[in-house]
């Protein structure tokens, strides 16, 4: 059985690693959803013909499931962490239960 701070040592460190993810998916969001766009915008902008209207289209239904691949990942980290607390509180009670046994 796992003690109190060994619990306390996992659950900071899933806490850390979803803290990551989630701002590894709003960089994300923000290069698809700024960066992304001005550079389409600008390549838009030097180029005519039929063909620009098809690339754009293109362009942003990318960039549209880019924005969804960020927002699943922040989800997945918001996810992660609330499965977190629930765990951490499951064995903090197991601990506490196991303590009050050996007490008695």
């Amino acid at each position: 059985m796992k003690t109190r701070y060994e619990i306390t040592m996992d659950y900071n460190r899933v806490m850390s690693m979803t803290s990551e993810l989630e701002s590894l998916g709003e960089s994300f969001r923000r290069v698809a959803a700024e960066q992304s766009r001005d550079a389409i915008r600008n390549l838009g902008g030097s180029w005519q013909g039929e063909n620009y209207s098809a690339f754009m289209r293109k362009a942003e239904t990318a960039l549209d499931d880019a924005n969804e691949i960020a927002e699943f990942i922040c989800n997945m980290a918001r996810q992660i962490r609330s499965n977190a607390r629930y765990v951490y509180n499951a064995e903090m009670e197991a601990v506490r239960l196991a303590e009050e046994r050996n007490y008695r």
